[in-house]
């Protein structure tokens, strides 16, 4: 594999990584929102579904953008690897 393809796919798991950190992110705005029921002290399962549901779909809509890095990735017999798409 080429150095090129090492980091396209690192620059891609840090974006899917920071797709779900931000999704999940978005709970603590939920938490201003409705305090009452979103609470880090009597809450916090609602909040941490809240977050993982949001963390989820940030992943799903990062994916739905940006395709995995292995799309195109032929191996021939010989051993060495053709990148097509990427």
């Amino acid at each position: 594999m080429s150095a090129t393809w090492t980091c396209r796919a690192r620059v891609w798991l840090k974006g899917l990584v920071s797709a779900i950190i931000s999704g999940a992110a978005g709970a603590v705005a939920v938490m201003i929102v409705d305090p009452q029921h979103f609470n880090v002290h009597e809450g916090w399962p609602d909040l941490l579904l809240l977050a993982t549901v949001a963390g989820v779909l940030g992943g799903a809509n990062y994916l739905r953008a940006h395709p995995t890095p292995w799309d195109g990735i032929e191996e021939r017999r010989n051993g060495s690897v053709t990148i097509g798409r990427l």
